[in-house]
């Protein structure tokens, strides 16, 4: 069978039927994990005694950072404060700056006003309670979200596909564990959203309907410029919520995408795609006025600073000088007039990209508490910090074993890269570019790893795609059918792991402590 020239539309009664099965394993897990809370809670409790802290629900170990967050929402509550800058919390006595989403606080803070509503608890208690519900809804809207999207792009079978991930993927689905009112969740999607759309940009490039086609590649300017803003939108969420975990993400599609098309470019010229700088243009533009105008919310009007650490239009700036950037050399590279002419317009990208770093380097801790020794080796005292060999050391391969596996996946992908021509292989270079740069800092920090499941997560469906797309009915049936029995399997083992526990009266040793 010869591979598709158009798009498949999507198949939305095929997409539901995918999402009540998402939405089915994520009450299944949520109510187990209900169970088991109240297990531990009971145990750690004698008799008929009744808590009467004001929070009062017990919250697993590996959770604890989280209830920071519970911290800065309720005194948000109690000050009447809509963006806390400061918290006596930590740090004690003389408390510290606080630089957190305040977005993720009126989320914690609104899910909490609402089950008050419906139960009449006091807020306090609501607040808390809604925590074990608030992560399912969360991450299904997010899977209909972005897998709808990408349905539209690439058909229902990608959007299928993707809407699994979310789910299957451990390292993502767990940031959505009920009781872990994190950030990281939203990080992870916001994310995922900014590597689908530059693969719905096709990293720059598009080809007319008539010919051979990979997974994504848009069919017009148009199409790639839609995929664009929807990347700068998600990525401009994500500087909101954590500039730190996003800054690397969008310096790494910048430069693989300009890798991809340095390498792969020529031959997906011949094959009839064509490099679009103006797409690269839209995405800077784009997410860069977005996260300044995220800042501006956050920090105006009187908290307006120097503070690198977090989101600030210097990275804006930023942004838009990368992409001008990728914009004026892939051009170059593909012999552009134009582009060979104005050689000298990289002066003032070159200048914005390195802003930030010069006003680092001196201003030293005024201006990046990071470069303050105590502040940057404080990340090395814990697990996440560390490098991937010293916490195999420290913990042994077995907790981890589902990401080594994934990267034999990864390595199996650069087979195909060198087996595949055209358009196929500037798009696999691109995946393949940006999951081993994730892969090289998650070897330097073990935290990375979240963001190298979700570029992981992109190439794995890309992979599927690509058989799936060409195949006979039959076998597309039985791959897509692998598919789902292995995601179900996942979430069928999560929610016996819980029961399992109560049923044997098991508890980790630090769930003890806590």
């Amino acid at each position: 069978m010869s591979p598709p020239t158009e798009t498949p539309r999507p198949r939305w009664s095929l997409l539901i039927a995918a999402w009540a099965g998402c939405a089915l394993l994520l009450g299944l897990h949520t109510v187990a994990v209900r169970d088991y809370l109240a297990f531990v809670d009971g145990v750690g409790r004698r008799a008929e005694a009744t808590a009467t802290t004001p929070l009062r629900q017990f919250v697993p170990a590996r959770f604890s950072d989280a209830q920071m967050w519970v911290r800065h929402t309720l005194t948000a509550r109690e000050s009447g404060v809509a963006r806390v800058r400061f918290t006596d919390t930590d740090n004690a006595p003389q408390g510290r700056a606080v630089h957190w989403s305040s977005g993720f606080r009126w989320l914690l803070a609104g899910a909490g006003s609402v089950r008050a509503a419906a139960t009449g608890e006091p807020p306090i208690v609501a607040l808390e309670r809604a925590l074990l519900w608030l992560n399912a809804p969360l991450l299904l809207t997010l899977i209909i979200v972005l897998s709808a999207w990408i349905a539209r792009r690439a058909g229902t079978v990608a959007g299928a596909l993707v809407a699994a991930g979310m789910v299957g993927l451990p390292r993502f689905h767990d940031n959505f564990t009920p009781m872990n009112a994190d950030h990281h969740g939203l990080i992870a999607a916001a994310l995922l959203g900014l590597l689908l759309g530059l693969a719905g940009m096709g990293a720059g490039w598009w080809q007319p309907a008539g010919g051979p086609r990979p997974p994504f590649l848009p069919l017009s300017r148009e199409q790639a410029r839609a995929a664009a803003i929807f990347s700068a939108i998600c990525g401009a969420i994500g500087m909101a919520i954590s500039a730190a975990s996003t800054i690397p993400a969008i310096a790494i599609v910048g430069v693989a995408g300009l890798a991809a098309t340095w390498w792969a470019g020529p031959e997906a010229a011949t094959a009839g795609a064509r490099f679009e700088p103006a797409v690269w243009r839209c995405w800077g533009r784009v997410g860069g006025a977005l996260s300044a105008v995220f800042y501006l919310c956050e920090y105006a009007p009187a908290h307006l600073g120097w503070r690198l650490e977090v989101n600030h239009p210097l990275y804006a700036l930023a942004w838009w000088g990368g992409a001008e950037l990728v914009a004026l050399l892939g051009a170059r590279h593909e012999q552009d007039d134009r582009a060979t002419k104005s050689i000298t317009r990289l002066a003032l990208p070159i200048l914005a990209v390195f802003a930030p770093l010069v006003i680092i380097l001196v201003g030293g801790t005024a201006v990046f508490a990071l470069r303050d020794p105590f502040i940057g080796d404080l990340r090395h005292f814990v697990i996440e910090g560390q490098t991937l060999p010293t916490v195999l050391r420290r913990i042994g391969a077995r907790p981890l074993l589902p990401d080594l596996a994934l990267f034999c996946v990864v390595i199996s992908a650069t087979v195909v890269l060198f087996r595949s021509r055209g358009t196929t292989r500037l798009m696999l270079a691109f995946l393949l570019a940006t999951n081993a740069a994730w892969a090289a800092l998650t070897f330097a920090e073990i935290r990375w790893m979240m963001a190298l499941s979700v570029a992981q997560l992109v190439l794995f469906v890309t992979l599927l795609l690509l058989p799936i797309r060409t195949a006979s009915h039959g076998w597309r049936f039985a791959l897509v059918g692998a598919v789902v029995l292995a995601v179900a399997a996942v979430g069928i083992a999560r929610v016996a792991t819980e029961r399992d526990k109560i049923a044997r009266r098991w508890l980790a040793d630090d769930d003890v402590r806590q």
